[in-house]
């Protein structure tokens, strides 16, 4: 077989498997495409009741050349810290663009197709590479209140907005250990970033590289001044390449790819969204009027560079995507660099910019132009840049060589279609990618199945849509995030009748996180599946449905077999060989009387060595287990001869958390139940049935333990992602209306008691420990790693400690403490020993 990227020209090339984005009015990058081909324009005119409710001070609103204009996202405010383990006092601090970046992110792993928490392992490193604007949440909400109080508080604050902890931050959360950069060349940033996330795959410093950035503008909703001689359009309109440019507008976004070398890639039959073919990096050095302009050949260069890089001509060329600010002096030198580069050809090559859609970026710019550009190679279509009407003189622009993409069009010409990005930064950093639509052979060795989540009428099964039973496995980190789920997966099914079920299943179990949560649907038809989910919305866990599990095990489970008498050898090995096949082998067999003892050899055969077997156990305990990870809980499988009615329990509970472990009978064969100890999950065995395989797999699934599914060819699929929790955590922004002075409203308590009020002990601890979290209603008992808590809350508990009680706890003493039940039984041992 031919292997195309085994050859010279795509020796460099490095594969773009996974991308996610956020933009105004486009919380995905569905409607980021249709937005961009509709011509939609972000900026809107802001009414003086506006103006008045966000906080525009009048010294500001007054000012000659202020424009009531913004083109700013919505509920940035609204972030899922419980999914990231933080508290609620570490989102509120945290800047927002790091907050837009870690769910960015994530959605960018998943639509890869890789669970970001099992990405690495031995043989694979994940490189971050992360780049923000300075963040403008920390000067105007943040710090008023940050600088007035204590060092540690301070510093807390500062680690969750400071340039310095963006990639830092997401390795930590995602548990990465690769290279963690940080990449900061102003407008030039987005591009940078996956250049250098290119070059460090290609050094071979990791293996699959995550490209993020973000741009969030504070104050929210106060417009800007467009002064005489500056960037900013002074009537609200960005107007890229046209005669009526003035200036451009701050815009907001994020977005985050996932790279990988092609072959790799190829290898792991990964979806390949595009190639990124070469890139190149410059700087204007002094050939320029001043620090802040442009140079014409300072960009050319890293055209060439990057060109000389893919093996391409800049006739192969197709589009390009540029930076295109809409400015007096950006459009124009960037239209003399590119033809510095690109020579005369057939045909105009289309120029396009997608700032009259959204405004400047800023940091996030590059990346928004290079999400765009693979939208365009995926759907053979070039949007129109809008608010053009004619060209700009000042370009000069030959346009036998280069013509404005103005309408909405097909993308014409010789395949693989291949573009051209530039972003260019403010200082003089220049960056431009030459990006290649996913080629045939490519997509032949892992094929794109696009996600459309729009509703289609299809509620009749044909015979063709019918599988084999297989199981669909789902988890959250709680109760709420699981019912989104089902929910969202619920309109999936139904709206998407082309889905191989087999292939979802197996992307769901090994492309996504698996969290304490957990539902599993197991059976073969579409539609009566979608609706068993949609089914259960707002009913209590509880509620049953055929082939539907729930459960929730915060530390996992560990399988015990259980043989009862009547059992025969076939159906023995029957099972055994299921679970092996299905990595949760057992760790404990018991076999329930002695006349049993013929099962033990033919199941020793079959299960690993590491497995006990135990017969003539009639014990209600369960022996101990080596190797049951902490906190773990046993899950029982027994299986018992037809006809066995008894459901044994250990002892009657339910067990903890927000839902209650329950499992309805597994169509006529099994029912899991709340045991004492674990769960048990009741097989009874029959002659002449087969077991029912997917059921069995889906209870074990939500009793805690993780079946595997076989690939059996299944692609890596675009699915819905996780829908995070839109939880507001913003400070907000307090100022004298006249002057402009501005505070940080609702001042947050450092968590310190006054020593004179009659206060017990306990109460003193509780309230360092609410105030540490900001969390009134905590209890003793609720676990400090289980809240978010991070060395920077220990040593904020610490401090207020001893600043309280007069006596100094060791970081030592406190890494056994994960309550502040167990902190006062601390402090009373100490006070004691004094």
């Amino acid at each position: 077989m031919k292997q195309p990227w085994l050859e010279e020209e795509y020796c460099n090339a490095v594969a773009v498997v996974g991308m996610a984005g956020r933009f105004c009015k486009a919380p995905d990058l569905e409607t980021f495409w249709h937005n961009l081909c509709a011509g939609f324009e972000a900026a809107r005119r802001l009414t003086s009741e506006e103006l008045e409710a966000s906080g525009c001070n009048r010294a500001y609103a007054s000012h000659p050349a202020f424009v009531p204009v913004c083109a700013q996202m919505e509920d940035v405010d609204k972030f899922d810290a419980p999914f990231f383990g933080l508290s609620t006092g570490e989102a509120l601090d945290m800047d927002p663009q790091l907050r837009l970046m870690l769910e960015t992110s994530w959605h960018a792993l998943e639509q890869a197709g890789y669970a970001p928490d099992r990405l690495e392992n031995g043989s694979v490193r994940v490189g971050v590479f992360a780049g923000a604007a300075p963040s403008s949440y920390w000067l105007c909400n943040v710090g008023p209140n940050a600088f007035n109080n204590t060092g540690t508080a301070f510093h807390k604050a500062a680690i969750v907005n400071g340039q310095d902890f963006l990639s830092s931050w997401i390795s930590y959360k995602f548990g990465f250990t690769g290279p963690s950069l940080n990449i900061q060349t102003a407008c030039s940033t987005g591009l940078v970033l996956v250049a250098s996330a290119c070059q460090h795959l290609l050094d071979f410093s990791c293996d699959v590289a995550l490209a993020a950035t973000a741009s969030v503008i504070n104050p929210r909703g106060w417009g800007y001044v467009a002064e005489s001689g500056g960037i900013l359009s002074p009537d609200g309109h960005c107007r890229p390449f046209d005669a009526a440019a003035s200036g451009t507008l701050p815009g907001e976004g994020a977005g985050a790819v996932v790279l990988k070398r092609l072959e790799d890639a190829l290898m792991a039959g990964d979806r390949i969204e595009a190639i990124i073919r070469g890139y190149g990096v410059s700087n204007d050095g002094s050939r320029r009027a001043g620090f802040g302009a442009p140079s014409a050949e300072g960009q050319a260069i890293a055209l060439r560079l990057a060109q000389t890089m893919a093996g391409v001509e800049s006739r192969d060329i197709g589009y390009v995507e540029a930076h295109g600010t809409g400015t007096y002096l950006g459009d124009p030198i960037e239209i003399a660099g590119l033809s510095k580069v690109f020579d005369q050809r057939e045909s105009a090559c289309p120029i396009g910019s997608l700032k009259g859609n959204l405004g400047h970026l800023g940091n996030a710019a590059g990346m928004a132009s290079l999400l765009k550009v693979i939208l365009m190679l995926r759907h053979g279509h070039i949007p129109p840049t809008i608010n053009f009407r004619s060209l700009n003189p000042a370009l000069q622009m030959d346009t036998t060589r280069f013509r404005i993409a103005c309408e909405n069009e097909p993308w014409t010409g010789t395949a693989p279609r291949l573009a051209g990005v530039s972003a260019f930064g403010f200082g003089g950093t220049n960056c431009h990618l030459v990006v290649e639509e996913t080629p045939v052979w490519a997509r032949d060795a892992a094929v794109y199945r696009a996600s459309d989540l729009r509703p289609q009428c299809m509620d009749i099964v044909t015979e063709e849509e019918r599988e084999p039973d297989t199981v669909l496995m789902f988890s959250a980190p709680n109760a709420e995030g699981l019912e989104r789920c089902l929910a969202l997966w619920g309109e999936y099914l139904l709206s998407n009748p082309g889905l191989s079920l087999g292939e979802v299943a197996w992307n769901l179990r090994h492309g996504r996180s698996l969290f304490p949560c957990r539902c599993a649907l197991a059976g073969n038809d579409r539609i009566s599946m979608a609706r068993t989910l949609l089914e259960r919305k707002g009913k209590a866990s509880t509620d049953a449905a055929e082939g539907l599990y729930t459960g929730h095990t915060p530390h996992g489970g560990a399988l015990v077999l259980v043989l009862e008498k009547g059992v025969s050898a076939g159906q023995a090995e029957e099972i055994a060989s299921f679970l092996v096949r299905s990595a949760v082998a057992p760790l404990l067999v018991l076999v329930g009387d002695e006349e049993n003892i013929s099962l033990v050899r033919p199941v020793r055969d079959i299960l690993p060595d590491s497995c006990q077997i135990v017969h003539g156990c009639e014990k209600e305990d369960i022996p101990s287990l080596p190797g049951l990870s902490q906190g773990a809980v046993p899950v029982l499988l027994r299986a018992v001869p037809a006809g066995d009615t008894r459901v044994e329990l250990f002892a009657e509970r339910e067990t903890p958390g927000d839902l209650v472990t329950r499992f309805p009978v597994l169509g006529k064969h099994a029912s899991l139940l709340p045991g004492g100890r674990g769960n048990e999950l009741v097989l009874r065995m029959t002659g002449d049935e087969p077991l029912p395989l997917a059921a069995l797999c889906a209870a074990l699934f939500a009793a805690g333990l993780n079946p595997v599914l076989a690939r059996n060819s299944a692609r890596r699929l675009a699915l819905p992602l996780y829908p995070f929790a839109r939880i507001s955590y913003w400070l907000s922004l307090r100022q004298d209306t006249d002057t402009g002075d501005m505070t940080s409203a609702g001042e947050k308590s450092e968590g310190s008691a006054d020593p004179e009020e009659e206060s017990s002990p306990e109460e003193l601890v509780l309230n360092i420990w609410r105030a540490a979290f900001e969390l009134p209603e905590l209890g003793l008992d609720d676990d400090f790693y289980a809240l978010g808590g991070s060395s920077m809350t220990a040593v904020e508990i610490l401090t207020e400690v001893e600043s309280v009680f007069g006596l100094r706890v060791s970081m030592n003493t406190f890494n056994s403490i994960r309550t502040a039940r167990q902190l006062l039984e601390v402090l009373n041992r100490m006070a004691e020993e004094v």
